[in-house]
């Protein structure tokens, strides 16, 4: 206590108090006088005498009996017995300064509990995780990898496509690459991709049938970058409406140019929409086909 007595010399508003309840005994504000310390509420006053202050912190939070409690702790264990001005923003202050805590924060969340594994697979291909790798420079002709990993061994394809590509060539090299050594999965994880699987699954069921665009349903211009794209809305051959899937018309045209989707499509309503994009890329199709075989012609005449 003498270091408290002391403090009230220090501190000029606590010096003036002091006075006053050496007079009075106590005062309407709660301030009382009992055996020469000031208390308020029943609490001993420090007052602004920072000496005091750094003593009480240091004894209930840095020691044994603080343990280094975060700041609402320590503040509640300071205020049953002490009291100054500001006192809960100093605690604060003081507590986050604090070396210790700092380097030892402790934990306020509910325990994570034992960690839950991924299941694994019975066998090797059972379950299979794809994934594309876009945006490559192209080598090749080649700027994108389809990439298909087993779960059980860890074991990979990684399968070469060019933009602009369509399902049905993704569908096609999985057959190709994938298929062929390890039969179809019973299980396929695509990253980002939904319908993949259900895709896939029906596309292997139908072999050795031979899928192609039966029906245009819509078009539609998306841009790409600076370019805008004519795209198509196909409904595959043996595949549910929920997998019509939306294909860039040059590409498609290109790898299926004799599909009897092209034409006429219907639209939902019953009628009819004329695919002016498919027109026009059907056009340059054989264009570019006709003078292909009429340069084939000239170098076999000049052989």
């Amino acid at each position: 206590m003498e270091i408290v007595i002391e403090g009230y010399e220090k501190d000029e508003q606590t010096k003036k108090l002091y006075a006053e309840l050496c007079l009075q005994g106590s005062n309407a504000q709660g301030f009382a006088l009992v055996d020469g310390v000031i208390r308020h509420q029943g609490k001993i006053w420090l007052g602004n005498h920072k000496e005091a202050q750094q003593a009480v912190l240091t004894a209930l939070h840095n020691s044994g009996l603080g343990g280094h409690s975060g700041g609402l702790v320590t503040y509640h264990k300071v205020k049953q017995m002490f009291a100054w001005p500001h006192m809960k923003q100093d605690i604060t202050k003081y507590v986050q300064h604090c070396t210790v805590c700092q380097q030892a924060k402790s934990e306020h969340t509910k325990l994570p509990g034992k960690l839950q594994p991924l299941p694994i697979p019975p066998e090797a291909w059972h379950t299979v995780g794809l994934d594309f790798i876009e945006g490559l420079p192209i080598s090749g002709k080649y700027d994108t990898i389809l990439v298909a990993v087993d779960k059980f061994t860890k074991f990979g394809h990684f399968i070469p496509l060019k933009h602009p590509f369509t399902a049905a060539t993704v569908a096609q090299a999985f057959v190709d690459n994938v298929y062929c050594f390890h039969s179809i999965p019973k299980q396929a994880e695509p990253n980002g991709h939904t319908e993949l699987d259900e895709w896939l699954r029906e596309r292997v069921e139908m072999l050795p049938v031979i899928l192609q665009p039966q029906q245009i349903i819509d078009e539609r211009m998306i841009k790409r970058g600076s370019k805008e794209v004519p795209q198509v809305k196909v409904q595959w051959s043996g595949m549910p409406p929920s997998l019509q899937t939306w294909e860039s018309v040059f590409a498609i045209v290109n790898e299926f140019p004799q599909a009897p989707a092209w034409g006429q499509a219907g639209t939902r309503g019953g009628g009819s929409v004329t695919t002016h994009y498919l027109t026009e890329a059907l056009r340059i199709k054989r264009r570019t086909d006709y003078r292909q075989r009429m340069r084939e012609a000239h170098i076999e005449a000049q052989a």
